[in-house]
């Protein structure tokens, strides 16, 4: 978040004392961030932050359109570019994921441990190092969880500078239930389908297609999921406060078929636009 936020801020011609303070907060957050990046993972993840963050603020400069949208096409080339960088300077993504699987296995054994030595109950110990064993699991999805932290940093990053920037960048945001983005997207979606299903075993960056299938298929996902949640919080807000409240509590309760829920709602609003027949904005953003 304060990368981007911090270069929209200068791209906003600071003006004014809150301003000022806020693009100063955000910079020192940002070096102090990047200063504690330590490790290939790490440093990848550093890498993507500050070029999806100048690459959204050309977009911003240079095609308008909604910020959403612009997060997605920022993080994703920003992404492209690091992993080009990174095989030409001899860290293929394979290597980046192992070193990420092996941090994320020793923290957790460490955690296993520190909990045994403090009498904590054996199940509990147990449980910590099955998912430092997974460690290797969360691993292939490393690239998609990248891409989707980029895109929510930025969208925060948007919608904070609108509210401290004497001159916002335009457009502003659009509520979050107008959240929508190109229908076109179903493509992808198709795409990391048959990469998965196909089981594609070309290796592109070091990585098997059918790897590469299965991120590109998370990111989709987690963003048809945001789009059926936007028809969804579109259409509570037709309906009495103690509905909604149950709803959502028998959501998170039972959050795997929600959430495929949503995806499935947000997948076929590309076709049917749920929100226009609602009456809703039909216009992309966050807010």
């Amino acid at each position: 978040m304060f990368t981007p936020l911090t270069l929209l801020l200068l791209a906003a011609r600071p003006r004014g004392l809150r301003h000022w303070l806020w693009l100063g907060v955000s910079l020192v957050l940002a070096i102090l961030w990047s200063l504690s990046m330590a490790g290939p993972s790490a440093g990848f993840a550093a890498a993507v932050a500050v070029l999806s963050g100048g690459l959204y603020v050309a977009l911003a400069e240079w095609k308008p359109g909604s910020p959403a949208g612009r997060a997605v096409l920022a993080a994703s080339a920003a992404f492209l570019l690091a992993l080009l960088g990174s095989t030409l300077l001899g860290q293929p993504w394979p290597a980046v994921e192992a070193e990420f699987a092996r941090t994320v296995g020793r923290s957790f054994e460490a955690q296993a441990a520190a909990f045994a030595a403090r009498g904590f109950s054996p199940e509990l110990v147990q449980q910590l190092r099955a998912l430092g064993d997974s460690s290797v699991t969360i691993a292939h999805y490393l690239a998609a969880v990248i891409v989707l932290q980029a895109i929510g940093g930025l969208v925060i990053a948007w919608r904070w500078h609108e509210r401290v920037a004497f001159h916002s960048i335009p457009p502003l945001a659009a509520r979050f239930r107008a959240f929508r983005f190109s229908d076109h997207a179903v493509w992808l979606l198709i795409l990391g389908l048959a990469l998965v299903l196909g089981r594609a075993q070309a290796g592109v960056a070091g990585l098997a297609l059918y790897r590469w299938g299965a991120n590109l298929l998370a990111v989709v996902v987690v963003l048809y999921v945001a789009r059926g949640l936007a028809v969804y919080v579109t259409a509570a807000s037709r309906s009495p406060r103690h509905v909604t409240l149950i709803l959502a509590i028998v959501a998170i309760l039972v959050w795997p078929i929600a959430g495929s829920g949503l995806a499935l709602l947000g997948i076929a609003d590309s076709w049917i636009d749920f929100r226009r027949r609602l009456g809703g904005a039909a216009t992309g953003g966050v807010r």
